[in-house]
């Protein structure tokens, strides 16, 4: 979770693999809301995809970004799946 409180903090975006991060944060008694600034790139491929993927998926990123810095509470959530990009505003 300090890798979480560390992007928000700084403005950066959290590349993440692992998909059981909500359950660590409960684990360890932190609340839905604290990392609600938090940007983050999810990949829900296959690692040896990873690349591949976000090469084909930063045009999205890029734009994303842009668009999140026109509002007051800058947050990025983008999921790339072996099959698909996801963004949610």
């Amino acid at each position: 979770m300090m890798v979480c409180a560390a992007a928000q903090a700084n403005d950066a975006i959290l590349v993440a693999f692992d998909h059981d991060m909500k359950q660590l944060a409960r684990r360890y008694g932190i609340g839905s809301g604290r990392f609600k600034r938090l940007s983050l790139i999810k990949f829900l491929c296959p690692e040896p995809m990873a690349a591949k993927r976000l090469e084909q998926a930063m045009s999205l990123i890029e734009h994303e970004w842009l668009v999140s810095s026109e509002k007051v509470a800058r947050r990025l959530f983008v999921e790339v799946g072996k099959q698909f990009l996801r963004t949610n505003r």
